[in-house]
């Protein structure tokens, strides 16, 4: 598993698996997952994870 967060876009990204992406769903407004052929989860997007409400993302 990785971590990055790339501060110029406020986004921080969770990595589990190499796998080619083929779907990305939203699980909610600041948050995505993106999944294998499989249905297994490859990345995980936190969009703005250091906005006031969204600090218990980061917690």
């Amino acid at each position: 598993m990785k971590v990055k967060y790339f501060s110029d876009t406020d986004t921080a990204l969770v990595e589990f698996a190499d796998n080619e992406i083929v779907e990305t769903k939203e699980i909610s407004e600041n948050v995505y997952v993106d999944l294998d052929s499989e249905g297994n989860l490859i990345n995980t997007d936190f969009l703005r994870p250091n906005c006031s409400h969204n600090n218990n993302l980061i917690m």
